[in-house]
């Protein structure tokens, strides 16, 4: 039996050894054109647009399929943006945040020399969330009336782009890749980072 548990044990290891040769993780900072997000969309209201935030950070990873194919996966998460004003005594903030998760499939179009450039094509999840708060003081009561409210919205869309990666030690390579989000909540992305072979 414990000769059993043993091999089992050497398999399974030498299984997650052999797979994880091709296996890469990796993240960085990422800048995106942003989007235009409209309250009306979901509530109806007359409300102004407000733009989503620019910098971001992402975490990806990635497996080997074959010889010029991998598969990826990547969250990227953008730093809310928040506006704030003052009308009529009230004090209002509105803030936009955003998280994209994709799934690609890059093709490696040039392979060897300083760098590997691929082609991206894939699907991608966005989620978006609102949030809306005033402050104000009631003339009534005399006490303050704190209101906010929060919105969330969520499309599917896909991703076109190309990206390259070049070693700079054994395990270890940087990454850029260029890819526009077609979706509801369209925009171009610029990411830069970092990735290690498992």
């Amino acid at each position: 039996m414990k000769r059993l548990m043993i091999l089992t044990i050497i398999l399974l290891s030498l299984k997650i050894s052999l797979f994880a040769q091709d296996i890469s993780v990796g993240g960085g900072m990422a800048f995106g054109s942003g989007f235009s997000y409209q309250s009306d969309v979901l509530n109806g209201t007359t409300a102004d647009s407000y733009n989503s935030g620019n910098i971001g950070l992402f975490a990806m990873g990635r497996y080997k399929l074959g010889s010029p194919v991998t598969i990826g996966l990547s969250c990227l998460y953008t730093i809310p943006a928040r506006y704030k004003g003052s009308i009529a005594d009230v004090d209002y903030s509105h803030t936009i945040s955003s998280v994209i998760a994709d799934m690609n499939v890059n093709y490696i179009i040039l392979e060897g020399g300083m760098a590997d450039i691929y082609g991206i094509g894939g699907v991608n999840l966005h989620f978006v969330g609102y949030k809306y708060s005033e402050e104000y003081m009631d003339v009534n009561s005399g006490e303050e009336v704190i209101f906010k409210t929060r919105q969330s919205d969520n499309f599917i869309g896909l991703n076109i782009g190309a990206g390259a990666t070049s070693g700079i030690g054994e395990h270890i390579s940087i990454l850029a890749e260029a890819k526009y989000v077609i979706s509801y909540y369209g925009q171009f992305v610029l990411s830069v980072g970092v990735a290690f072979d498992m």
